[in-house]
């Protein structure tokens, strides 16, 4: 914003700087570096700061719009650590005096970027763009709001949890959509930055397995089971690298499409340490398919070295497992273990035929949020599931 109402700045050398930095993908690698430290060495507040400061704060001031919020964005989730938040150690991100640094960053969110988004709207045409989604979005908030209705369970904290879901969507949509302008936003930066959101919680879930062998540390899970990094369990770990593990497939190189291979690998090893069987299943079938379509545009050359780069990787696991199997057995035993694919389900049969049999209680709008017997099943007693996040 000063940059347009001093606009000498915009040549300042200083100025150039910063935008040139908060622009590049070496932000993104610090932002996710820092990320990955915060996990491990639990400073999440003072994490949260930096990232307002990079993200929110000088924007607002030096840079044309928010491209710099989308990767603490993206991250900032992950960064929680077992130590900041676990209930069986009674800690709490923001439990007690400390929740007024809540109050804070949220406040010098609001106070940064809600005005910019505004100003820029107003002023440049650019922005002024119309969801390309919009009717989608249209007929999903009613879905929120009614889902339940005419069923005899739907009440007012049925409607209400719908919004606050319908609000939490369109916060963080509507932001992002108008406070950038997406036509100089490069086509690979999202792939970017999800190739550093699936390496840290890749690295995460390494860096907790090798802890475990090295020191068994009650910081670090004792068991696949128990996993928990602080922000979630095993599962969500696989999930979120689930959906990161083929960007890296996506970015465009002449050059080092063999590294963008690698870090797709380190990803699937990663989901695997998780041993969740339909999160390693799926990871594995996405790069599967994502080097195909690597393979099909990539010219002669860059086929080459992708092939290779696969087959040495492949020929390696092989020599691995031949030498070490009863390593691999312990180590993912839920994956090698010929007997886990009887329980593949894991029980999760039940939920789907009990979801069935809500919908044939009320087939257009359902039972609703807490009538559902997932809901049910962990026995909420505040009757708002969001003040157990």
């Amino acid at each position: 914003m000063l940059c347009e109402l001093i606009p000498k700045l915009t040549n300042n050398k200083i100025v150039s700087l910063i935008n040139k930095f908060l622009y590049s993908k070496l932000y993104i690698v610090l932002i996710g570096v820092l990320t990955l430290l915060c996990n491990i060495f639990s400073f999440e507040i003072p994490l949260f700061y930096i990232v307002v400061t990079l993200g929110a704060i000088i924007p607002f001031f030096l840079c044309d719009d928010y491209l710099p919020v989308i990767a603490p964005l993206s991250m900032i989730y992950v960064s929680i650590s077992w130590k900041a938040n676990n209930v069986s150690l009674g800690t709490s991100l923001f439990g007690g005096s400390k929740v007024v640094h809540l109050y804070i960053l949220l406040s010098l969110i609001v106070l940064f970027i809600f005005p910019k988004v505004i100003y820029d709207v107003i002023r440049k045409k650019e922005r002024r763009v119309k969801p390309s989604l919009w009717l989608g979005y249209i007929i999903l908030i009613p879905c929120y709001v009614l889902g339940g209705i005419f069923s005899g369970f739907y009440d007012g904290k049925t409607a209400l949890f719908g919004l606050v879901n319908v609000l939490s969507i369109s916060g963080c949509y509507f932001i992002i959509l108008y406070a950038i302008n997406w036509k100089n936003v490069k086509n690979d930066y999202f792939f970017w930055v999800m190739m550093a959101l699936g390496l840290v919680v890749s690295l995460e879930t390494i860096y907790m397995f090798i802890g475990n062998i090295v020191w068994g540390n009650i910081y670090l899970y004792k068991d696949y089971s128990s996993m928990y990094t602080g922000w979630g369990m095993r599962n969500n770990n696989a999930a979120q690298i689930c959906i990161c593990a083929t960007a890296p497939l996506a970015i465009k190189s002449k050059r080092l499409n063999w590294l963008y291979i690698l870090a797709s690998i380190v990803m699937i090893f990663g989901c695997m340490l998780t041993n969740s069987r339909g999160g390693a299943f799926v990871t594995v079938l996405m790069f599967i398919v994502g080097f195909v379509f690597l393979f099909i545009k990539s010219d002669r050359k860059q086929r080459i070295v992708a092939v290779t780069t696969i087959t040495l990787l492949f020929i390696a696991f092989r020599t691995f497992f031949i030498v070490s199997k009863d390593v691999l057995l312990v180590t993912f035993p839920r994956l090698f273990d010929p007997k886990s694919i009887t329980t593949f389900l894991n029980g999760r049969q039940f939920n789907w035929s009990d979801a069935i049999q809500d919908f044939k209680h009320n087939v257009f709008f359902g039972v609703g949020f807490y009538q559902c017997k997932a809901y049910q099943f962990f026995n909420f007693s505040t009757g708002f599931p969001y003040s157990y996040l």
